[in-house]
């Protein structure tokens, strides 16, 4: 079986494991694609001047370095070494890090429009 712990655990077996990887990596790549263009057209357009758009410029940054970790983390590594084993750390902290930042700007889109749809209110006191 591959290394990965997770997968091992629910009882997967090791070509099950890489159909899964590979479809992480997939979905990863398309979504890097996404991020990558909505970026390329608001720096393209400069329609970063409000608040909204920047939260969503902000969003497809962290979408981004996300997706790029997942790309990278399909690499398999066994930590015989120790330069093995801190690459491995250091990727764990990578995913782990984008990842809560992409579920915090998920959060601040939702919250501006709350803000904004529901209760009407204007985004421009958020402006400082």
């Amino acid at each position: 079986m591959s290394n990965n712990s997770c997968l091992e655990s629910l009882g997967f077996s090791e070509s099950q494991e890489n159909i899964i990887l590979n479809i992480r990596v997939s979905v990863a790549c398309l979504s890097l694609i996404g991020s990558l263009t909505v970026i390329l057209l608001i720096c393209l357009y400069q329609k970063h001047g409000f608040y909204y758009q920047r939260l969503i410029l902000y969003y497809g940054i962290a979408s981004t370095l996300s997706s790029t970790a997942y790309i990278v983390g399909r690499v398999n590594y066994s930590p015989a070494s120790s330069a093995e084993l801190d690459l491995c750390k250091a990727q764990g902290i990578w995913l782990m890090y984008t990842d809560w930042v992409v579920l915090l700007g998920n959060f601040g889109i939702m919250v501006n429009l709350i803000w904004g749809v529901f209760l009407l209110k204007s985004n421009v006191i958020l402006e400082m």
